[in-house]
């Protein structure tokens, strides 16, 4: 699943829409709740590429992958060798879906949630 995630990021060069591509219906309606915002010259939520930590991601650098639990838990993308972004993962049928993204550690949902009306 991760790896799915950086190798569509990589190749949109758009992080975002990676998440929507791969979330579930509660994070992309918090990236939808800012998108509406940002529509309106309210800049709130996360500036800058969750998946990469920042406004403009070097989408070659190098990822690597730790799942947490027992195959079913969080999985913690390294980029880098020194920036990681925690996932959250849903089950959704016979798949997963990405509830959430930790980053500089906090989370998605919450950062859109406290600063976007």
């Amino acid at each position: 699943m991760s790896k799915k995630v950086y190798a569509s990021s990589k190749a949109n060069q758009d992080g975002t829409g990676t998440l929507r591509r791969f979330g579930t219906p509660s994070l992309i309606a918090q990236l939808n709740r800012q998108d509406r915002n940002w529509a309106n010259d309210n800049f709130c939520g996360i500036g800058e590429d969750p998946l990469y930590g920042n406004q403009d991601p070097n989408f070659r650098l190098a990822v690597s992958y730790r799942v947490n639990g027992n195959g079913n838990g969080n999985v913690v993308a390294t980029i880098g060798g020194s920036y990681s972004a925690t996932f959250v993962l849903a089950k959704s049928g016979n798949s997963y879906k990405i509830d959430d993204v930790y980053y500089h550690g906090s989370s998605v949902k919450k950062m859109i949630n406290a600063d976007c009306y």
